[in-house]
C-alpha cells in the first residue's frame, strides 16, 4: 500500500495542465475515446452483425468493449498532463487508441457492407476512418526518444 501511494503520489506531483497546450492532438484523441466509450456502454445494441453465433453479440454489446475505450481516453489525458511523461506509456496508449477505433471501425464496415445499414452508419464509418487516421498521425508525430515527451 505505501508503494501504492508513494507511486500516486510521484504521478500528482508531475502534472501542469499547461502541457494540455502542447498535446492537444492527444486530448483530442482521448475526448473521442470517452465518448465513443460512453456511446457503446449506454447502447446496448450497438453491434448487430454477425447474427450467428448470439455469443459475439452479447461480447461485442457488453460494457467491457465501451469501458475500454473510456480507460484508454482517461489514461491519455492523465498522461496529457504529466510534466515528464513515459514515452513507452504514450506508445501503449496510441496503439490501444488505434486499435479501439480500428475495432469499430472494422465491425461498422460489416455493417455497412453486409447488412446494408444505410446512411448513418456510413457516417459513422467515415467518423471512424478519420479517427484511426488521426491515430497514426499522433503516433507519427509522438516523441519518440526516451528521453522526451
Amino acid at each position: 500500500m505505501l508503494k501504492f501511494k508513494t507511486a500516486l503520489a510521484a504521478v500528482l506531483s508531475n502534472l501542469s495542465f499547461k502541457n494540455f497546450k502542447k498535446n492537444q492532438l492527444h486530448l483530442l484523441l482521448a475526448l473521442d475515446l470517452i465518448l465513443q466509450g460512453l456511446n457503446l456502454i449506454n447502447a446496448e445494441h450497438f453491434f448487430f452483425f454477425p447474427p450467428e453465433p448470439p455469443i459475439i453479440l452479447s461480447i461485442l454489446n457488453s460494457d467491457v468493449v465501451g469501458g475500454f475505450g473510456v480507460i484508454v481516453g482517461l489514461l491519455i489525458v492523465a498522461l496529457s498532463a504529466q510534466t515528464k511523461a513515459s514515452v513507452k506509456t504514450n506508445r501503449w496508449l496510441i496503439v490501444s487508441a488505434g486499435c479501439f477505433f480500428g475495432f469499430v471501425f472494422g465491425v461498422e464496415l460489416m455493417h455497412l457492407t453486409f447488412a446494408n445499414a444505410g446512411p448513418v452508419m456510413a457516417s459513422s464509418l467515415i467518423g471512424d476512418f478519420v479517427m484511426v487516421l488521426l491515430t497514426i498521425y499522433v503516433a507519427f508525430k509522438s516523441n519518440t526518444l526516451d528521453d522526451d515527451y
